[in-house]
């Protein structure tokens, strides 16, 4: 997502202008490496919350085949089950999946905070390199 910055490429600058006692140079190298930083550190979080939406998504799916599943058993043997506990077996089924739902509201809610501070990065580090 946006363009990957290179540590070697910043080091050889730091070093150039650190040679030629640039110290303005130098303090802009030094704050683009903690903003490379910043950005490789918040791209990994980033990716750990997609891994894990992906999950929850997962199980989401899971919970509402299971209950598919209870409700055509509960269809099939309507006469020959205690109807209460199905009930609260399709319901303890459908909680979890409600429960998974708000964690996975809370991971986009999340997810969108991390996006908007990877584009907030990279507009900076943009500006940064026109200067």
């Amino acid at each position: 997502m946006g363009m990957q910055l290179s540590w070697p490429l910043y080091l050889i600058q730091f070093s150039e202008l650190a040679f030629n006692s640039d110290t303005e140079g130098v303090l802009k190298v030094t704050q683009s490496l903690s903003e490379v930083a910043a950005m490789q550190e918040i791209q990994t979080k980033y990716e750990e919350v997609l891994q894990e939406e992906s999950i929850l998504t997962q199980r989401i799916s899971l919970c509402h085949e299971f209950i598919d599943i209870i409700l055509k058993y509960i269809s099939r043997n309507a006469d020959s089950i205690h109807i209460l506990t199905a009930e609260d077996i399709v319901t303890a089924v459908h909680t979890i999946g409600q429960d998974l739902d708000t964690e996975l509201l809370h991971l986009k809610l999340e997810k969108g905070i991390l996006e908007n501070k990877l584009k907030s990065l990279n507009a900076e580090s943009s500006e940064l390199h026109k200067s």
